[in-house]
């Protein structure tokens, strides 16, 4: 294994740090057959570490839908040709939310954790529940 991911640890990439935890309302939710649900969070700049979101106004038939993919995206759909990369992680799901966490973790995010630019996170739920 690799180092403590513990609060306040500096993670495997040495640029994660705990984060206070943040509420959006998604947008656009779009319902489709077979139970897909999708919808967005915009996401301004953050100058360091990791951001937490929950990510609410969903309704679910659940607290545990089956599948939760997650996209993150420039929110201008341009190419800047910016080196950031970002990996997103759901942290916890309930009826009406789905909380996750993003982090940066191309090359330059050790020297420089946050990001300039906003993001759009996209969001595509199967709502089907899940057994424990």
């Amino acid at each position: 294994m690799g180092k403590s991911t513990d609060a306040g640890s500096l993670g495997m990439l040495g640029s994660s740090r705990s984060t206070a935890e943040i509420t959006q309302e998604v947008k656009e939710i779009n319902k489709s057959g077979n139970n897909w649900v999708c919808g967005y969070v915009n996401v301004q700049h953050k100058k360091v570490g990791d951001l937490t979101i929950k990510c609410t106004g969903w309704n679910f038939s659940t607290p545990k839908p089956g599948t939760v993919i997650c996209q993150a995206r420039q929110e201008e759909n341009v190419d800047n040709d910016w080196p950031d990369q970002f990996a997103i992680q759901v942290i916890e799901t309930g009826k009406n939310f789905v909380k996750i966490r993003i982090r940066r973790i191309d090359k330059c995010a050790d020297e420089s954790p946050g990001w300039a630019q906003n993001l759009r996170i996209d969001i595509t739920v199967n709502d089907w529940s899940t057994k424990e």
